[in-house]
């Protein structure tokens, strides 16, 4: 909602070249990894982009993720890259 509401969207990973691109400016600034913009809000372990409405096919999330461990929900609904 906070990118939303700044006209941005969380990043959508849909090959081994954008993660990498992603990853290596991340790690410029000493940043370890980012939420990106898939979720299951919808249904259930169908992970979509937030933006498209699009399946996820490229899944290279950081370890234990989806992990079911969601602070204000008893299921994952995001996911860490």
């Amino acid at each position: 909602h906070y990118c939303k509401a700044h006209n941005s969207f969380l990043v959508e990973i849909d090959n081994s070249a954008e993660d990498s691109f992603i990853l290596h400016e991340l790690s410029i600034h000493h940043i370890v990894g980012a939420w990106t913009g898939g979720n299951d809000i919808s249904r259930e372990g169908h992970f979509v982009w937030d933006g498209s409405r699009t399946a996820i096919h490229y899944t290279h999330w950081a370890p234990g993720q989806p992990n079911g461990n969601n602070t204000y929900r008893p299921t994952d609904d995001c996911i860490k890259a």
